[in-house]
C-alpha cells in the first residue's frame, strides 16, 4: 500500500485497538434468525458467509466493547467503524491471506439478497456498502454508514438461535446453510428440490438432482455429530423414480449433556488450564482439591463457575466461593466430597431443576 492509500484510509481516532478474547468453553455466541433469512436466496462464499455472522453479532452487541469477534467504534458523525479479527472470517484455517478476505469484502458489496415474505412474494435487499479501511494486527477495519448500519441492527434483532462459534468453523456455504435450516425447525418440513438448489444458487454447482441431494445429507451427516441433527427424507410423488422434495425433521440433543461432552472432550484435548481460570485452579488447590480431584470433577466445577459468572458478573467470584465452601467444610469426613455435593445441589437451584 503506498502513501497517497494509508492517508486516505488513516484510521479515526476513535478506532481502538482490539482486545483479543480467547475462545472458551463458556464463550457460546448465538445468534437469531427468522424464517425469512433461513430461506433468502443468495450466492455467499464460505468468507462472506462468516463475515454477515460477524456483522449481526456486532449489530446487536454494545459499541465500544471487545467480543470475540471484534468491536464497534462510533465517530462524531454516528459512522461505524467495525473491527473484525481476520482469523474469524477464515473460520479456523490458518491461512493469513489478506487478499482473499478483501477480494471477499468487495464481492459481498456486489450481491443482492432475495427475501420472500410470508405470503410468498418476492423482494429484495440491497447489498451492504463497507469501505475496506486497512488491515493491521490480523484485523480488518471497515467503515460503515449509519442508516445503513442501522438496518443491519434491526435485521440481527429478529434472528431460533444459532451456536455462531460452530456455524463461523464450517468450511462451506451449503453446509452453513443446512446447518441454519437445522437450526430454525421446529417440526417436520418438507421443501421441493427446485426450491432448496435456487436458495442455495446451486443449480450450477451440482448438475444432477443426485448430486445436490448427496451434498445435502453429507452436510446433515456432518451435523449429528454435534447438538442438532437433521434427518432427512427423500420423497418420490406419482410413481415416478426422480426425488421431487426432501422431508427434513431436527432433532435437538438436550444442552446438559452437550455441555457435559464439550466440557470432558476440551479437557482431553487442552488441559485444565483451558477449562478453569488459574485464579479458580489456586482457589481449589487451597482448598484441598489435587488435580487428579478436579479432572474427576471438572463437569460440576466448570458449570458451577459459568453460573456464577452469569450471576455476579465477576470472574473471580468462583474461586472466592471455592475458598468460603472450604472454610465451611472443615471438620467434615470427606471436605472435597462434600464440596462437591453442595456444589452439585447449587447448580441445580441455579438450573431451575
Amino acid at each position: 500500500m503506498n502513501k497517497k492509500e494509508n492517508s486516505a484510509n488513516a484510521l479515526p481516532d476513535c478506532v481502538k485497538q482490539l482486545n483479543r478474547i480467547p475462545v472458551t468453553a463458556d464463550i457460546r455466541p448465538t445468534l437469531k434468525q427468522d424464517r425469512a433469512e433461513v430461506f433468502a436466496k443468495y450466492d455467499y462464499t464460505a468468507i462472506e458467509k462468516r463475515l454477515r455472522y460477524s456483522l449481526l453479532y456486532l449489530a446487536a452487541s454494545e459499541t465500544g466493547v471487545d467480543t470475540i469477534f471484534g468491536r464497534v467504534d462510533t465517530d462524531e458523525f454516528e459512522r461505524r467503524y467495525v473491527t473484525i479479527p481476520i482469523k474469524m472470517l477464515m473460520g479456523g484455517s490458518k491461512s493469513h491471506n489478506y487478499d482473499d478476505v478483501r477480494e471477499s469484502i468487495r464481492s459481498f458489496n456486489n450481491k443482492t439478497v432475495w427475501y420472500h415474505d410470508e405470503n410468498g412474494n418476492e423482494f429484495i435487499a440491497f447489498p451492504l456498502i463497507a469501505v475496506f479501511l486497512t488491515q493491521s494486527r490480523g484485523n480488518v477495519v471497515l467503515k460503515i454508514d449509519r442508516d445503513i448500519w442501522n438496518s443491519f441492527v434491526a435485521e440481527s434483532s429478529y434472528y431460533t438461535e444459532l451456536d455462531l462459534l460452530r456455524a463461523m468453523q464450517m468450511s462451506s456455504p451449503l453446509e452453513m446453510r443446512i446447518y441454519e435450516i437445522a437450526s430454525f425447525l421446529k417440526d417436520t418440513e418438507e421443501f421441493s428440490i427446485d426450491f432448496l438448489r435456487e436458495i442455495m444458487c446451486m443449480t450450477e454447482k451440482y448438475k444432477t438432482t443426485g448430486e445436490f441431494i448427496r451434498a445435502i445429507e453429507r452436510c446433515a451427516k456432518a451435523l449429528n455429530q454435534g447438538d442438532i441433527s437433521l434427518i432427512i427424507e427423500k420423497i418420490k410423488e406419482n410413481n415416478s423414480r426422480r426425488i421431487e422434495r426432501l422431508r427434513m425433521t431436527p432433532k435437538v440433543i438436550s444442552d446438559e449433556k452437550i455441555r457435559e461432552k464439550d466440557i470432558k472432550e476440551r479437557l482431553q484435548k487442552f488441559g485444565l488450564r483451558y477449562i478453569l481460570t488459574p485464579y479458580d485452579l489456586q482457589c481449589l488447590g487451597k482448598a484441598g482439591f489435587t488435580e487428579q480431584g478436579i479432572c474427576a470433577n471438572i463437569v460440576t466445577l466448570k458449570i458451577r463457575q459459568q453460573q456464577m459468572r452469569l450471576e455476579k458478573y465477576d470472574p473471580q467470584a468462583f474461586g472466592d466461593s471455592i475458598v468460603k465452601l472450604a472454610e465451611k467444610a472443615k471438620g467434615k469426613d470427606n471436605p472435597q466430597g462434600w464440596m462437591i455435593e453442595v456444589l452439585k445441589a447449587r447448580n441445580k437451584v441455579s438450573a431451575g431443576v
